[in-house]
């Protein structure tokens, strides 16, 4: 698909996704939109990330006379990592996808805005295993009756 018909969200969607590989410490080896299982992932591709689209609110701001649509797109960042010190090795990776995050909010040029509304680490993991989940908001535009 070439990146003129693709959808605004599918744009966000992507760019999220190149942005976090580019990741240098810790670098996550497997960084995913497919589902994964951190028991089926090899110790050899963590840390890794999943990024999966949650949901989406929409609304018509009036300025004006102009009407603007907007809407709120949720994504949900999961990662996993399988090394000693898993506290640490979460909060840090945390730290680095906000850090690639914040660098470009518009997420190149496609957004207005792009927000880390949540972050919480999952204490039900067994050891070996550390696991988080991200909630990221992303705000843009788009035209009424455009997909």
């Amino acid at each position: 698909m070439s990146s003129t018909s693709q959808s605004i969200r599918e744009k966000i969607a992507i760019d999220i996704t190149s942005v976090l590989k580019q990741i240098d410490n810790p670098k996550p080896i497997l960084v995913t939109r497919e589902p994964i299982k951190p028991a089926d992932v090899s110790q050899a591709q963590m840390p890794a990330l999943l990024i999966r689209t949650l949901g989406e609110t929409r609304s018509d701001e009036a300025m004006g006379s102009t009407l603007t649509r907007l809407a709120t797109i949720q994504y949900e960042i999961r990662g996993y990592t399988r090394k000693p010190q898993v506290d640490t090795q979460v909060n840090e990776m945390v730290e680095a996808i906000e850090t690639k995050l914040d660098a470009d909010r518009t997420r190149g040029g496609d957004a207005l805005n792009t927000t880390v509304d949540s972050v919480e680490a999952n204490t039900d993991v067994t050891l070996p295993y550390g696991e988080f989940v991200m909630i990221v908001n992303v705000l843009y535009k788009f035209n009424r009756g455009v997909l």
